[in-house]
């Protein structure tokens, strides 16, 4: 009887475990596109930075026409270019190449 119900437990923590980090994904996947909204042209790195914290990668652009800077997260990837004097010019938000999207497309390809 006292296996039966060890089991048991152990069974619900393991389902509430799986729970809560489902939970926990899915609240994070809206995470990095909601704070791109708050970034606007003309703001400033350091500003751009107190929202989303340091990029991921930056990279200069061709001829001096200032740099870019990469945030990605498990579903987004944000683009933020930047003006040589450090404000931003263009922001786009598109969907990552993820190992979570990649496997998505996989499994959708084959419903279909």
């Amino acid at each position: 009887m006292q296996a039966r119900n060890l089991r048991n437990l152990l069974i619900a923590t393991g389902l509430v475990l799986s729970l809560a980090a489902i939970g926990l994904f899915a609240w994070r996947s809206q995470h990095l596109k909601s704070q791109a909204a708050r970034v606007a042209a003309g703001m400033s790195r350091v500003e751009v930075e107190a929202i989303l914290g340091p990029p991921y990668m930056e990279l200069d652009r061709v001829a001096g026409a200032g740099t870019l800077a990469v945030w990605i997260d498990d579903f987004w990837q944000l683009d933020v270019h930047f003006d040589p004097e450090g404000r931003v010019e263009l922001v786009t938000c598109v969907p990552s190449d993820s190992f979570y999207r990649r496997s998505v497309n996989w499994l959708k390809s084959w419903t279909e």
